[in-house]
């Protein structure tokens, strides 16, 4: 039995918590506090996190296994490499700041006004996730693949390394010039004024 089975509310979690690969079944967390904990390759089945914020934690290739995930804060944490589609899709909400995000899976999901902010989204894969008032705002997302993603009023400024194909949704999506640029050329446009300098 590992120690994160139960139900926790409001407590404090620190350090390391269990050995790589354990698995946790069952438990439920409610407002508590992940600070500087190991979790990396823990497997999370039928878990619920429920206002619960995690600071400076290692959860790189953590499995959430039909766990949920309301309301959660993420800050400064490593979570790269994460297949977030095994979690409960209609009880996903989160908050990433400062975060590492890399090689993580997030195709299909409905993430509306999925906050993002100054994190690293190398090579994330966004198929056909619903990003509607999403921002990434401050965040780096080189090779990151958004093809069929609905990015109604998203807010994709301040990023780096940001391309949306020609199937990406847009509608009232914020971008930088050269992710503005990258798509209509994508779609076979040019704008000979910025060519020849002005």
């Amino acid at each position: 039995m590992s120690r994160l089975d139960g139900a926790f509310d409001g407590q404090l979690f620190e350090g390391i918590l269990e050995p790589p690969k354990t698995r946790v079944d069952d438990a439920v967390f409610e407002g508590c506090l992940f600070r500087k904990a190991q979790l990396a390759e823990l497997q999370f089945v039928d878990c619920r996190f429920i206002d619960c914020r995690f600071e400076a934690c290692d959860l790189r290739m953590v499995k959430l296994t039909d766990s949920v995930l309301n309301d959660a804060q993420f800050h400064n944490c490593s979570l790269m490499g994460i297949n977030w589609t095994a979690a409960r899709g209609m009880t996903f909400s989160v908050r990433f700041e400062g975060c590492r995000l890399d090689y993580g899976v997030f195709t299909g999901m409905r993430l509306h006004g999925l906050q993002a902010r100054d994190c690293s989204l190398r090579e994330v894969d966004f198929t056909e996730a619903d990003l509607s008032g999403a921002c990434f705002q401050g965040s780096e997302l080189t090779r990151s693949v958004f093809r069929s993603a609905r990015l109604t009023k998203a807010d994709l400024t301040q990023t780096r390394g940001c391309f949306l194909d020609d199937t990406a949704r847009c509608k009232e999506t914020q971008v930088e010039l050269d992710t503005a640029l990258a798509l209509l050329e994508s779609r076979g446009l040019r704008v000979p004024a910025l060519e020849r300098g002005g």
